[in-house]
């Protein structure tokens, strides 16, 4: 049997900042949030990953785990791989087969695909998919407002896993997009036009899904749930609309209202809200994009619930403390 889904758990930070504290602080909110997800002062993208691998491989002996993928846009190095740091935090074994990948929020469902890839030749017993981030702007930019923080894990296994794998489909295409973070820099730019960010999503994510949905003879309404890269609750809701999926379909794990834009953990995040509930026989589409811009569309089928490692996110996004926003500016470091 192809590899797939054995375990998953999410890492949800402690903090929030309300969106009434923007306002207060700038006059106005420029994020369709109620309230976002803060990383503590001593949480960046590794230790969130670490959090969340953890939870998996609290219930299986890491000494089997024989590939490991680690994704984010926020991992602390420049030049210095992150993954042996994490492998060796939870106990992987030296010869684990690493894969590493950034640069934009389809990172992790790019991480994805190439675990799945190279657990297909069989000699490899488990995976580990780690997807976390937490992206940064400058506080005085509009699209610093709805930046959050949060990791997910996917264990994975060709011996009767609880979540197959049907197929995926990935799609890339230049464009300039809205978003990028040059080489050295360690904030976000953004040109502030909602319209092309669409665009540039659209443009990838839609022709991916149809391609997918083609190969394997399904449509939107063969799936119960859809999930999507969370940059803005409204651009979500209208490319899902697009492509033909409703907004039942995207209620299970739309979190961008909970927690902001978590850059590429934000599908991954979402993907484990929906398997929270998910029954066995529903069926799940995960589209995740980034500028570039990319896209990776996953199909993916329950065959068996309760395959969480760890809290459910519901659990995670109900346990919270909050800060005002002198202290956010303390947690992210732009002040003393």
């Amino acid at each position: 049997m192809p590899a797939g889904i054995a375990l998953y758990a999410a890492y949800v930070p402690y903090w929030r900042i309300r969106k009434e504290e923007y306002q207060k602080a700038w006059g106005a909110c420029h994020a369709d949030m109620m309230e976002k997800t803060v990383a503590d002062v001593d949480e960046d993208a590794l230790t969130m990953a670490v959090a969340a691998g953890r939870r998996v491989l609290g219930h299986v002996d890491p000494g089997r785990v024989g590939v490991l993928a680690c994704a984010s846009t926020t991992f602390p190095y420049a030049e210095k791989a992150s993954a042996p740091a994490v492998a060796a935090a939870l106990g992987l074994p030296p010869n684990v087969d690493v894969i590493e990948t950034g640069a934009c929020a389809a990172c992790g469902a790019q991480a994805l695909v190439a675990a799945l890839e190279l657990m297909a030749g069989g000699s490899r017993d488990l995976g580990l998919v780690l997807v976390a981030d937490n992206p940064a702007a400058r506080p005085g930019d509009e699209w610093e407002h709805a930046l959050g923080a949060g990791a997910a894990a996917l264990l994975l296994t060709r011996e009767d896993p609880a979540v197959t794998v049907g197929g995926w489909t990935s799609r890339v295409r230049e464009s300039l997009g809205s978003r990028l973070r040059l080489q050295g820099e360690p904030f976000l730019r953004d040109v502030g036009v909602r319209a092309l960010a669409y665009d540039a999503a659209a443009a990838v994510a839609g022709p991916a899904v149809q391609e997918l949905c083609e190969r394997l003879g399904t449509g939107p309404s063969a799936y119960r749930h859809a999930v999507f890269t969370q940059s803005g609750a409204r651009q979500v809701e209208d490319l899902a609309r697009a492509l033909g999926f409703t907004r039942e379909q995207l209620t299970g794990g739309l979190l961008f209202r909970e927690t902001g834009d978590t850059g590429a953990a934000s599908a991954f995040l979402g993907l484990c809200a929906v398997l929270d509930d998910a029954g066995a026989g529903e069926r799940v589409m995960l589209a995740a994009c980034g500028s570039g811009a990319a896209a990776v569309a996953v199909d993916l089928a329950v065959r068996r619930a309760g395959a969480r490692g760890g809290p459910s996110v519901r659990a995670q996004l109900d346990r919270k403390g909050y800060v005002d926003y002198v202290r956010y500016l303390k947690l992210r470091g732009h002040i003393l």
